[in-house]
């Protein structure tokens, strides 16, 4: 692993002069720095242009799964494993017009299979990945909006639902945040 950022960074603690005076080698500190020095996985080469280390392969695969499981239920709902009756009835419920309830249905399901398609195999992740987020969200408050259904036999499904979905939130904001994203499918290397 290249050292230059401990270079660049000022001594503070273990390095200072004081530090060393007062019986800490310099061994030591070198020691303490490497294991402290790269917290976000990136190197520098030294003239002050850093890259990303490279990814390891429990990383590559734990990306990949965890990629595949969270686009796992889009896939299901654009495969209509899980039907959309309820969310056609709640549509309906919520005013949409009935003419217009198919054609957003249709328009969810391809949303969902071009970006679960894009998460699994690891086109464009970071742009599929938010763009299921921003379709779950206004699905999450009007699908599944608990507290109108309090006291109601409904409020448990609407509850676990919403927070369901408050949780693959969270997988997708992870995915969006990741910048180093392993592909299955190669692709051709991009002239800079």
């Amino acid at each position: 692993m290249n050292t230059g950022v401990t270079k660049s960074l000022p001594r503070a603690g273990l390095g200072s002069p004081s530090a060393l005076r007062a019986g800490v080698d310099q061994e030591t500190f070198s020691a303490s720095s490497r294991a402290c020095q790269d917290p976000w996985g990136l190197e520098s080469n030294g003239e002050n242009q850093i890259k990303e280390r490279p990814m390891y392969s429990m990383e590559r695969y734990g990306m990949v799964a965890a990629r595949v499981l969270v686009a796992m239920i889009f896939m299901m709902t654009t495969l209509n494993v899980i039907g959309q009756t309820f969310a056609e009835h709640e549509m309906a419920a919520q005013g949409v017009p009935a003419s217009l309830i198919p054609v957003l249905i249709v328009a969810a399901r391809a949303l969902q299979l071009v970006a679960g398609v894009g998460l699994i195999l690891g086109i464009y992740p970071r742009i599929s990945a938010l763009a299921l987020l921003l379709f779950l969200i206004p699905a999450t408050l009007l699908g599944h909006a608990f507290w109108q259904a309090v006291g109601t036999s409904l409020y448990p499904v609407q509850l676990i639902n919403f927070f369901k979905n408050v949780c693959m939130a969270g997988g997708l904001i992870f995915i969006i945040a990741a910048r180093s994203q392993p592909v299955l499918l190669p692709r051709p290397r991009r002239a800079d």
